[in-house]
């Protein structure tokens, strides 16, 4: 069964934002990569899933 991934106005505005910045080049590959997989109901590759953070962001 294929999952429905919907658009959110903060997702089209981060997008746009990204698109501007150093990882233009390759953001759109690496958003058709995971939208596949989420799509699709795969498990995420371990460089998608979210780490610890650290400092003072630490426990959030």
């Amino acid at each position: 069964m294929m999952r429905k991934i919907s658009r959110s106005s903060e997702f089209k505005k981060d997008y746009k934002r990204v698109k501007k910045g150093k990882y233009r080049a390759t953001i759109e590959d690496s958003l058709v990569e995971i939208l596949d997989i989420l799509v699709n109901d795969k498990p995420i590759p371990p460089r998608y899933v979210d780490h610890p953070l650290k400092g003072n962001w630490r426990g959030f």
